[in-house]
């Protein structure tokens, strides 16, 4: 059984985190705030699109939902360390910093992008179990769509971020168009499909699943 109420506000909260991963993509500078409240409202999203499975997810929807909440703490936990990191600190001592201590920066983005890339095999776990399932009405490859976006986000910001820090370069010092056009291009799809998604599973909460065989992995 799952509860219409849990799915509802769960939906709600993934159309917030649209809006905030929005934000992220038109407006790059308001960065951390709104990557960790995206973040955060997606775990809502996340238990909403796993309840909506009624249980007919089997494994494989558990290891999605398992995977999806593991690569979303991960991910906090990289920014808290990043923002304790660069505590206090001008734009311009950050870039001195990360110029003088690139490694352990890289490792912060390494951690992060892994982080990425594992929310995103959850959330394609999550959209395969859905699929096989049957228990989405509408748009049914969107969740698969959105973990296949949340890895490309994942490799993108390796390739742009990690790979130049790795050999000791600042790939924010000058200025790189990949830093802008790449991850946040793929954040507006993210919002899209976020409340897309969101939206769609808080109007489909009531809807009845038609009984099939449990999608088990």
């Amino acid at each position: 059984m799952f509860s219409p109420k849990v799915i509802i506000w769960g939906g709600v909260a993934g159309v917030f985190s649209g809006m905030f991963w929005m934000m992220m993509g038109l407006a790059p500078s308001g960065g951390g705030a709104g990557v960790v409240l995206a973040l955060v409202l997606g775990l809502g999203g996340l238990v909403s699109l796993y309840s909506r499975q009624a249980g007919q997810g089997g494994r494989l929807g558990l290891a999605g939902f398992a995977l999806g909440i593991i690569g979303t703490v991960l991910a906090l936990a990289t920014l808290w360390w990043a923002f304790t990191f660069f505590s206090g600190s001008t734009y311009m001592e950050i870039h001195s910093r990360i110029e003088r201590e690139p490694v352990l920066a890289a490792r912060a983005v390494l951690i992060g992008m892994l982080a990425f890339v594992n929310l995103g095999i959850g959330l394609a776990l999550l959209g395969v179990a859905s699929l096989r399932a049957k228990t989405l009405h509408r748009w049914r490859g969107l969740p698969l769509g959105l973990g296949l976006l949340n890895t490309i986000l994942g490799i993108t910001g390796w390739l742009i971020f990690y790979v130049p820090l790795s050999q000791g370069q600042n790939p924010w010092n000058p200025w790189n168009p990949g830093d802008y056009v790449v991850p946040f291009g793929v954040c507006v799809l993210l919002g899209l499909g976020w409340m897309v998604m969101g939206i769609m599973l808080a109007t489909e909460a009531e809807a009845k699943i038609a009984p099939t065989t449990s999608a088990s992995a």
